[in-house]
């Protein structure tokens, strides 16, 4: 959701890839149990990933803007055992600042965009923006 107003604008975001995931117990990403032990992988994984952020809009011209913005953001990394249960990776999980950067277009009431995003300086995403302008 975003605002304009003449050159400058601000915006929030919230953004998730909308995973969930229960998990029985935790190792770190060598495979290694707390307490001893390590995990026999069944060979699949799953992300859940959780973005909250808010910036400012700059426009040169009326049909473009660029973005800038930090927030809060949270990637978990699961792993999946030999007996069915999911296990979360502690080490190549994380939770911190976010921070947020992009250019956005707009013709009639479409606009669409593309930036590049981080978790911590540990993760990059590539953002794709879709929105109704009015």
């Amino acid at each position: 959701v975003g605002i304009r107003y003449g050159r400058w604008g601000g915006y929030a975001r919230l953004g998730s890839n909308f995973r969930s995931q229960d998990h029985a117990y935790t190792c770190l990403g060598n495979g290694t149990i707390e307490g001893g032990g390590s995990i026999w992988s069944g060979g699949s994984e799953a992300r859940s990933e959780l973005k909250a952020g808010a910036g400012v809009l700059y426009g040169p011209t009326d049909w473009f803007s660029i973005y800038a913005g930090m927030g809060y953001g949270r990637s978990e990394l699961y792993w999946d055992d030999i007996d069915g249960n999911w296990v979360k990776v502690s080490d190549l999980s994380f939770k911190g600042p976010s921070f947020e950067a992009g250019v956005l277009a707009s013709w009639k009431f479409l606009t669409l965009g593309a930036g590049v995003s981080t978790i911590s300086f540990r993760r990059v995403s590539l953002d794709i923006c879709l929105g109704v302008s009015f």
